[in-house]
């Protein structure tokens, strides 16, 4: 019995830490989740004018067997238009839909276009998870993050990952930041894209 106490003990204690299972076929688990480009861009208002420092938001599935992007969305914040688009594009591109759905307490989950989606998916025996173990989306997170060090680390415009990143290199040059923070060098929403 002091063993099977032990055990019960680091069990309870390790439990949000515990190994995720991966996914093993294709279409088991999607994860969702958006990303703040590290990029400022300008935009026009509703006068035609030039609105500057604007940050857009990448919406993401992934596929978490195949470890890639299967469907995205670009818009102004990670809202329910932009899951919604982002999911739709996932399906369309895959032709099906996954065993399991994993996302954050996003504010999405609470609107009726969840419930609806949620039901809709619970119909064709999709599994719709709200985590808020970081843990359960490391493969969506850690795709962020390579496509930050890898793709958007050497483009024009690249702001950093912010002054509390412990990554070397995580931080961009402030003379290099200095150029890409004046409005007249800022790139546009289609430039970014």
């Amino acid at each position: 019995t002091r063993n099977l106490i032990g055990e019960s003990t680091y069990q309870n204690k390790a439990g949000n830490y515990a190994k995720i299972i991966p996914a093993l076929n294709a279409g088991d688990q999607w994860q969702i989740d958006g990303w703040q480009l590290p990029i400022y861009c300008w935009r026009r208002n509703e006068k035609g004018g030039k609105e500057y420092y604007f940050r857009y938001t990448l919406f993401a599935v992934i596929d978490a067997h195949s470890r890639k992007i299967i469907g995205c969305d670009i818009a102004e914040s990670e809202n329910t238009e932009n899951i919604l688009l982002g999911l739709e594009r996932a399906a369309r591109n895959t032709g099906i839909l996954p065993y399991e759905i994993v996302a954050d307490n996003h504010s999405f989950n609470k609107t009726k276009e969840a419930d609806n989606l949620k039901a809709r998916m619970d119909a064709y025996g999709v599994k719709w998870t709200v985590d808020s173990n970081p843990r359960r989306k490391a493969i969506l997170e850690r795709t962020f993050r390579m496509l930050g060090d890898l793709h958007f680390k050497g483009k024009y415009g690249y702001i950093g990952q912010g002054i509390k990143s412990r990554i070397e290199k995580g931080i961009t040059q402030q003379e290099l930041k200095d150029i890409y923070t004046k409005p007249e060098n800022m790139l546009s929403f289609q430039q970014v894209c």
